[in-house]
């Protein structure tokens, strides 16, 4: 809805880095703030199965693309 907030994303992103000559390290980061009153356990659930997910589809494509 117009002029409604419900979270901030105050940034977001990822880190590349090399660890070893055939190793590549993936850091996920994310500061929010979901604002409302959500149960801490929610925003905790979410946080540790949401980001895993997101890393393991990267490092899908991240395969995929190595293999060609």
């Amino acid at each position: 809805m117009k002029n409604f907030v419900r979270g901030i994303n105050f940034g977001t992103g990822f880190r590349l880095t090399r660890d070893g000559a055939e190793v590549t390290r993936l850091e996920y980061t994310s500061q929010t703030d979901p604002r409302g009153s959500i149960p801490k356990w929610i925003i905790n659930l979410l946080s540790t199965t949401t980001a895993p997910k997101s890393v393991a589809s990267l490092q899908k494509v991240g395969v995929l693309i190595a293999l060609r």
